[in-house]
């Protein structure tokens, strides 16, 4: 299939390297300098849209992204660069049950540093999909505010990290605002911690009074493969509402040291062990993305699905 690329460098679009041959006419495109797209009702895109950034862009960026009344849209934001300092906002706006899927892959050197903004408005039975996959880079700080404006509206947030260097940092900062009834919400984040790396997640839940038959599950868990690794979790919840179900956990944890001399004992060399171990960490979190589109690009870019 396809994609429809959009690529950037040094922070301005580039049409020579993108390709907009499968965008749909109805699509409206504007860059004033920022990106605005508009997907107007009832259109369903078949094809991703690729967001591919190659070179540093130290000025701030920022993508509106709007999805019309029963619409929807796959976006995958990928950044490639050995050396940038980046601050990206993105802007998303949902209608009337709209659906976006929305993945971000870093997948950098350490000499990196982003600060990446999501800003989420979502109107009724709009459905809200945002996977990042944080693999590499100095320091990665992913801001996410959502609003579920109107009832029935639910999002679902994922992340998976994996810092295997020294001073590398991932912080992962969200909030769930539930202004209307039986919304639901999700927040789900894994971390793989090797050397001196520093992980950190801060997710909280609010629920207004009137929004009452709130669904919010949210949850994240770290497994340490050096004594020198850190991680910090704070879920919190904070509900003025009756008749809900909010749940929040996290967990903090070394491998499994039984598990792996059970696989070098069946002829595992130690690095395969250690995959097949950190993988199954991974893989109830990466099952839970259903697009299939989706699922080829993570098994693309090495990831367990």
């Amino acid at each position: 299939m396809q994609p429809i690329s959009l690529v950037f460098v040094e922070g301005q679009f580039v049409e020579a390297l993108s390709d907009l041959t499968a965008l749909p006419p109805s699509v409206e495109f504007i860059l004033n300098p920022s990106c605005v797209l508009r997907i107007p009702p009832h259109v369903q895109l078949t094809h991703p849209i690729y967001f591919k950034f190659l070179t540093p862009h130290d000025q701030p960026l920022l993508h509106r992204i709007e999805v019309g009344k029963e619409a929807s849209a796959i976006f995958i934001e990928e950044h490639i660069a050995d050396q940038y300092q980046a601050h990206l906002t993105t802007e998303l706006f949902l209608e009337f049950n709209a659906t976006l899927h929305y993945c971000k892959f870093q997948q950098a050197s350490k000499d990196v540093k982003q600060m990446a903004n999501f800003k989420v408005e979502q109107k009724a039975s709009s459905v809200f999909h945002l996977f990042l996959a944080d693999m590499s880079g100095a320091t990665i700080e992913n801001n996410i505010q959502v609003c579920l404006k109107e009832a029935f509206a639910e999002c679902h947030l994922l992340g998976l990290y994996y810092l295997t260097q020294d001073q590398q940092t991932v912080a992962n900062k969200m909030s769930v605002n539930h202004h209307a009834a039986k919304g639901q919400s999700s927040m789900i984040f894994k971390g793989i911690l090797n050397q001196k790396s520093k992980a950190e997640f801060q997710g909280k839940v609010l629920v207004k009074q009137e929004a009452t038959d709130t669904i919010a599950h949210q949850a994240n868990h770290h497994l340490l493969l050096s004594d020198q690794a850190e991680a910090r979790s704070l879920p919190q919840l904070e509900i003025y509402a009756e008749d809900i179900k909010c749940t929040h956990g996290a967990t903090m944890g070394q491998l499994n040291e039984e598990a792996l001399f059970y696989l070098r004992s069946r002829g595992f060399t130690k690095e395969a062990a250690l995959k097949c171990l950190t993988d199954a960490f991974a893989a109830d979190l990466l099952a839970q993305i259903k697009m299939p589109i989706l699922r080829r690009y993570m098994e693309e870019k090495g990831l367990p699905c």
